[in-house]
């Protein structure tokens, strides 16, 4: 029986109610779509290559996510030094290690990305190989002895180690005035050097007590006040000098020298070589030939007598070197221009 107080609900208020019921689900169903694409602003980059040598370029590349509007590059030591392409490139002139940074924008938010030492640039590389044909080797890696296959007896004296050129702690030789180190090397066929020549090595500079002669490097003799046979020396200041003494001196008394046109800067590294090929003396400085002289064609005297680095025990007026020294290389001929070239990049 049909409660005559109840009301009974007609079929259109049936409808709406169904219709807002719909209406209100389909409008939650579209904010939460929104929300979903909505996506997190990310700063990202890649590049081509991270190492190479000057004057090239790399090509960046932009691998952001997000609603982005707008990028903002930064290449310290790059050419261009900022950008806001999508996938720059940039050339970079000078070695060193830099880093790179992008900037990323949306509507409402922006972030960076910074990777540190992410760029390597290094001296360019030039044609030749490292030659490996030297009859001493000392490389200073906290030892002092000869690598190459003569095994030449050597004798460090109240030596020590320092940082190399790499800042490697105990990798490279140091010399000390004041404490009087040097290097004795036995006489030996291997480096009694009758021809031709090539001295090359790693220094660093630290000005000296005086304007006396410093030697870096002398095959000596004890007669007549230590006069060489040949070496390499220091002297006014910074001056690098290769001698030789010709064996067709009288008496083998006499010396073909020669100097460089500026002095070395105290406390910094210079890669030095010096080369005689019969008839030429050279000095190289950092791969680059600085200075030559002709002399008359001739050999180089000999002696049975050591080889010293830093002093010349033998001279009237003994001094010692104060700096450091590091891959010292002696060959028995010239090495050509990109031979020392490729020494210097080693």
């Amino acid at each position: 029986m049909t409660n005559p107080n109840m009301k009974i609900l007609k079929p259109y208020f049936l409808c709406l109610i169904i219709l807002c019921s719909c209406s209100k689900n389909d409008s939650s169903n579209t904010i939460k779509e929104e929300n979903e694409d909505v996506e997190e602003l990310i700063a990202d980059f890649d590049s081509d290559v991270q190492k190479i040598k000057i004057n090239n370029s790399i090509k960046f590349k932009d691998l952001s996510k997000g609603k982005i509007i707008s990028r903002e590059w930064a290449f310290p030591g790059g050419d261009p030094a900022i950008s806001t392409n999508e996938s720059p490139v940039i050339v970079y002139k000078n070695t060193g290690i830099y880093d790179v940074s992008l900037k990323v924008k949306s509507t409402d938010d922006e972030v960076v990305e910074i990777k540190k030492g992410y760029i390597e640039v290094s001296k360019e590389q030039t044609s030749g190989t490292i030659p490996e044909d030297y009859v001493l080797r000392i490389d200073f890696d906290n030892s002092v002895v000869d690598k190459s296959e003569n095994n030449n007896s050597i004798e460090p004296i109240n030596f020590m180690y320092a940082a190399d050129r790499f800042d490697v702690e105990n990798a490279s030789g140091a010399f000390s005035a004041d404490s009087k180190s040097n290097i004795k090397i036995v006489h030996s066929n291997a480096i009694s050097l009758d021809k031709e020549l090539t001295i090359a090595f790693w220094f660093y500079y630290q000005e000296q007590q005086n304007n006396s002669f410093f030697t870096l490097i002398e095959k000596t003799n004890p007669a007549d006040g230590g006069h060489s046979r040949y070496g390499m020396w220091l002297y006014n200041g910074g001056i690098v000098e290769l001698c030789i003494e010709p064996d067709t001196c009288p008496q083998s008394l006499c010396q073909e020298c020669l100097d460089t046109t500026q002095p070395l800067t105290a406390n910094i590294w210079y890669h030095l070589v010096g080369t005689f090929d019969g008839n030429t003396l050279k000095i190289y400085i950092d791969g680059v030939e600085e200075s030559s002289k002709s002399i008359s064609n001739s050999g180089i005297s000999q002696t049975q007598h050591e080889l010293y680095i830093g002093t010349d025990p033998y001279s009237a007026n003994q001094n010692f070197v104060t700096g450091r020294m590091d891959d010292l290389r002696l060959y028995n001929r010239a090495l050509s221009n990109s031979e020392i070239q490729s020494l210097f990049n080693e």
